[in-house]
């Protein structure tokens, strides 16, 4: 989509996609939770990756361009990686029952993760040593990001509370309850170095001391997951009403 509002639509997956992302190569990488991972060039050449093996972790929904070349997306017990050229391998959580909902490359060049089902977030460096940091209030963990602050910031609906919670790269957790219903989900830092994210009631604004804001005004479904577009302004989705809308913040 333009900035303008233009739609190119691009057929011919075989599954549903989940997450997307751009990828080391330029090119766009989502998953198609259960067994594949996609590329999609900017012109619309698509190409579908299948795991090797059945014996291999299921893949996930969270998707991210990985420090090393090569595209990390989250599986049952694990966090996956593959080539820009299709290779597969995984790097189990030992211990741990785990699910990346969401993930993206930290500031220290690892992986991090918010576990929906698990109440946690992970650190995991591209040889595969993993961390997992619990949250304190079990519940559900929706999308991360990187700050300006040199922290990763998340959001949280634990107990019916919505939370924007920071994280930093040595495991401290800081929840901030921002004013939101009936919860919090994606997330995105924003071109005037505030933390934007989607909610069942609007778009979000939590700066880094915690200070929220709501705008509702023009939205009229829940929004799902958000980004900032190249006109900075903060694109997201309306999940409830089939619609892709922009915030200037």
């Amino acid at each position: 989509m333009t900035t303008a509002g233009v739609r190119t639509e691009f057929a011919g997956l075989t599954a549903d996609p989940g997450s997307i992302c751009v990828g080391p190569d330029g090119n766009i990488w989502f998953t198609e939770p259960g067994s594949r991972i996609g590329r999609l060039t900017p012109s619309g050449s698509l190409a579908e990756f299948t795991l090797p093996s059945q014996t291999n972790p299921s893949i996930g929904v969270g998707i991210c361009a990985g420090p090393d070349g090569a595209v990390w997306f989250g599986a049952s017990n694990a966090l996956g990686r593959v080539t820009t050229g299709g290779q597969f391998s995984f790097f189990p959580y030992t211990g741990a029952t785990v699910f990346a909902n969401a993930l993206c490359k930290g500031p220290d060049n690892n992986l991090w993760a918010s576990n929906w089902n698990a109440s946690s977030i992970s650190r995991m460096t591209t040889g595969g040593t993993a961390t997992i940091f619990p949250v304190s209030s079990p519940g559900n963990l929706g999308g991360i990001c990187n700050g300006p602050d040199g922290n990763l910031w998340f959001t949280d609906s634990s107990n019916n509370t919505a939370k924007v919670s920071r994280i930093t790269t040595s495991g401290v957790i800081t929840a901030f309850p921002v004013t939101a219903s009936p919860g919090v989900s994606g997330i995105c830092l924003g071109p005037d170095s505030n933390l934007w994210f989607g909610s069942g009631s609007g778009v979000g604004r939590v700066t880094t001391t915690g200070a929220s804001t709501l705008f509702q005004a023009g939205i009229s479904g829940g929004v799902l997951n958000l980004c900032r577009g190249s006109d900075n302004r903060i694109w997201f989705t309306e999940s409830s009403t089939n619609k892709i809308g922009a915030i200037t913040p």
